[in-house]
C-alpha cells in the first residue's frame, strides 16, 4: 500500500512541469532547395504530374518488425526515395530558429545543441497510410524525428502523434512547409490519403554537447528529501488485517516517456522527466539514498465480469475515460450547456427513433477512449455533439473530431457518424474546413461515413 509520504512525493514532483511531446512550426518555401537526382529541382508547391515523376523514383518503403527489416503493405504502404538521391538544403538562420524553438517547446536542455539529420523523402499517393507505430532510435544521440511535409494539394493523409492518452493531429499546409516534431516514443500514424499526393522529408533529430540538467530548486528539494526519510522510515500498513509491515527499502518513479536500453541514460532523459529525475536526483543525496535508472513492465489484471449495469455490453471501454479530456474540460457552465444539446437533440430524435442509447464508449485507440452521444443501433449511426467553448477550443475542433472519427471506425454498430458542432457565438474562423472531414473515411479496422454539421 502507498505510504501518504510517497502521494505527497509524487505530487511535489508532478509540480507545473508540462512539456510537450510534439510541436509544429511552419517555414516559407524559399526557406529550402530540394533536388533529387533524376528528377531535377523540386518547386512548390508540388503538382500532381510532378508528384508522379518524383513516384517512380521511389521504392515499397520498409519498417522494423523485431530483428527484422520488412515490406508490409498492410502496415506501411508508401514510396520512399532513395536517401543518396536526395539533396536538401535549408537557409541557415530559418534551420537554427526551427530547430532552437524545437529544443525550447520539448523541453530538451538549452546548453545541448540539437541537429537535424536527413532519413529520407517519402511519397503517399491516394489510399497509402502508416500504421501507428514508434520509431527506433538510429544514433546514440537521436531523441526525436522531424517530418516536414511538403506543400501540395492532397486530403486525409493526417499525421496523428500520441503520448500517453493525448493525440494531436497535424495536416500540413498547400502553401508553407509544415514542420512537426516528436519525441521517438511517440506513437504516431499516418491515416489514409484519400486524394492527392503527400510528400514528406523526415529527419532523425540528434541531441549533442553538454546535455546535463540543473538541480532544480533548492527548497523543492529539501522537501522531497524530507519526504524520502519519512516514506523509508514509515512501516507500511497491510491490506488485511495484521500488524503493519517493516518500512520499505525503495520507491519506485513511473516517468512518463518510453526509453530503450539504448536510450536510458541520465543525460538523455526527455521533457518533464528530466526536471523531476534532476530534482529527485538531487533530494536522494540529501537523504542519503542512492537513485538509478531502470527498465519497468507494467502488466495489469482486468476482471472478466461484466458489471450488473452493462446493458449493451460496452461498460469494458470506459477504464480510458478523464473527465478532465479535451471534450469534458470545460467549466460546470459549460458541461451543462452542453447536456442542454444533447437533450435537445434526444427531444427532437425520440418520435421519429425508437432505441436511442446515450454515452455509450467506442473501442480503446492507441491507449485512450472516446465518449459517444447516441447510438442509433437500427440505423448504426452514432451522432457525436461538440459545444465550441471558446478561441482556443475551436482552433482544436478539427483535431479532436480526426482523432473522433478513426475511434469510432473501430465501433461494430457504427456505420455513419454525424459530427453536430454547436457554435452559438461563431468562434470557428471558417466553418466550411470542416467539411473536409466529410465522406467515407475506411482503415483496416473498418469504415464510417463522415456527416458534419455546423451550427
Amino acid at each position: 500500500m502507498a505510504t501518504a509520504a510517497r502521494d505527497r512525493l509524487a505530487r511535489t514532483l508532478r509540480g507545473d512541469a508540462q512539456a510537450a511531446f510534439s510541436v509544429e512550426v511552419t517555414a516559407k518555401t524559399d526557406d529550402l532547395s530540394l533536388q533529387v537526382e533524376g528528377f531535377g529541382p523540386v518547386k512548390f508547391p508540388v503538382t500532381p504530374a510532378k508528384a508522379r515523376k518524383l513516384l517512380g523514383l521511389g521504392q515499397p518503403a520498409r519498417f522494423g518488425r523485431g530483428e527484422q527489416t520488412v515490406t508490409d503493405p498492410d502496415v506501411r504502404d508508401t514510396w520512399e526515395i532513395p536517401k543518396h538521391l536526395i539533396r536538401a538544403q535549408w537557409d541557415g538562420a530559418t534551420l537554427k530558429v526551427i530547430l532552437a524553438t524545437v529544443k525550447e517547446e520539448l523541453g530538451l536542455p538549452h546548453a545541448a545543441e540539437l541537429t537535424a539529420d536527413l532519413h529520407s523523402l517519402l511519397v503517399y499517393e491516394t489510399n497509402q497510410h502508416f500504421l501507428a507505430h514508434q520509431d527506433s532510435e538510429k544514433d546514440d544521440s537521436m531523441v526525436g524525428t522531424l517530418v516536414v511535409t511538403l506543400p501540395s494539394g492532397y486530403a486525409g493523409g493526417e499525421l496523428m502523434v500520441g503520448h500517453n492518452e493525448e493525440w494531436k493531429a497535424y495536416r500540413g499546409s498547400k502553401t508553407a512547409l509544415s514542420l512537426v516534431a516528436f519525441y521517438a516514443d511517440c506513437r504516431h500514424e499516418v491515416l489514409k490519403v484519400t486524394s492527392g499526393y503527400r510528400i514528406t522529408l523526415t529527419y532523425n533529430l540528434l541531441l549533442h554537447g553538454d546535455t546535463s540538467r540543473p538541480e532544480g530548486d533548492g527548497g523543492t528539494a529539501a522537501e522531497l528529501a524530507d519526504l524520502l526519510r519519512e516514506h523509508f522510515s514509515t512501516p507500511v500498513p497491510r491490506y488485511y488485517r495484521g500488524p503493519a509491515a517493516d518500512p520499505p527499502n525503495r520507491l519506485v518513479y513511473l516517468l512518463d516517456h518510453e526509453y530503450t536500453p539504448r536510450g536510458l541514460n541520465w543525460r538523455r532523459l526527455k521533457g518533464a522527466d528530466a526536471t523531476r529525475v534532476a530534482l529527485l536526483r538531487t533530494a536522494a543525496g540529501k537523504a542519503g539514498c542512492e537513485a538509478v535508472l531502470a527498465l519497468a513492465d507494467i502488466k495489469t489484471t482486468h476482471s472478466a465480469f461484466k458489471d450488473d449495469d452493462d446493458d449493451y455490453g460496452y461498460e469494458g471501454w470506459d477504464d480510458d475515460y478523464d473527465e478532465d479530456d479535451d471534450e469534458y474540460s470545460g467549466g460546470a457552465g459549460d458541461s451543462e450547456r452542453e447536456y442542454d444539446i444533447q437533450d435537445l437533440l434526444h427531444a427532437l430524435l425520440r418520435p421519429w427513433v425508437s432505441d436511442i442509447r446515450p454515452e455509450e464508449f467506442t473501442p480503446s485507440y492507441a491507449g485512450s477512449s472516446t465518449r459517444m452521444d447516441f447510438l442509433l443501433p437500427a440505423y448504426k449511426t452514432v451522432i457525436e455533439t461538440k459545444l465550441v467553448r471558446d478561441d482556443s477550443h475551436a482552433k482544436r475542433i478539427g483535431d479532436e473530431l480526426i482523432v473522433d472519427i478513426d475511434h469510432y471506425r473501430k465501433h461494430p454498430g457504427c456505420e455513419i457518424l454525424w459530427c453536430v458542432v454547436y457554435d452559438a457565438e461563431h468562434l470557428i474562423r471558417n466553418p466550411e474546413s470542416l467539411k473536409d472531414l466529410e465522406g467515407s473515411r475506411t482503415s483496416k479496422d473498418g469504415t464510417v461515413e463522415v456527416k458534419v454539421l455546423v451550427i
